[in-house]
């Protein structure tokens, strides 16, 4: 049977690996309600969207070494960030292809040929559908997080 100080320490890291889980959770709440700010123009959100997927990101490595602790619960959490994560990451690649497809059909400094800045511009329209695609599932992987039971 382990020293009550032993015992002790143990359930204090505990508490202080679950209180950082949680502080990460609500740094990503701020971070999706800041993204869903209606006075935000696209390059804002996009930001903020950014910021909440590596804030998703801190949760979820916070949140795995708690799942033999925790049980089904850390591991449930674990499962909802790694959706929310990658889906965000798509999110913000569809951001900076089409930043990029924009800057090369309009570049005056550095002029492409017509045909080619039609076909930067003709692939805009798919990465913008891909984006509100990623943004609706996101949403739903945000709701199954901020709906979870808090770890105890």
């Amino acid at each position: 049977m382990p020293a009550p100080c032993f015992v002790r320490v143990a359930r204090v890291e505990r508490q202080s690996a679950r209180h950082r889980v949680e502080r990460e959770i609500r740094r990503l709440a701020r971070r999706t309600d800041a993204a869903n700010d209606s006075a935000l123009g696209q390059d804002e959100r996009a930001v903020e969207l950014h910021e909440a997927r590596k804030a998703a990101k801190r949760a979820r490595y916070a949140a795995e070494p708690l799942r033999s602790v925790y049980g089904d619960a850390a591991k449930a959490l674990c499962k909802q960030l790694k959706r929310l994560q990658p889906t965000l990451g798509d999110l913000q690649d569809t951001v900076v292809t089409r930043d990029y497809l924009v800057e090369v059909s309009h570049s005056s400094e550095h002029p492409i040929d017509p045909a080619a800045a039609l076909i930067a511009g003709a692939l805009i329209e798919p990465e913008s559908t891909a984006a509100v695609h990623y943004e609706v599932r996101a949403a739903k992987a945000w709701e199954k997080v901020a709906a979870r039971q808090p770890l105890r």
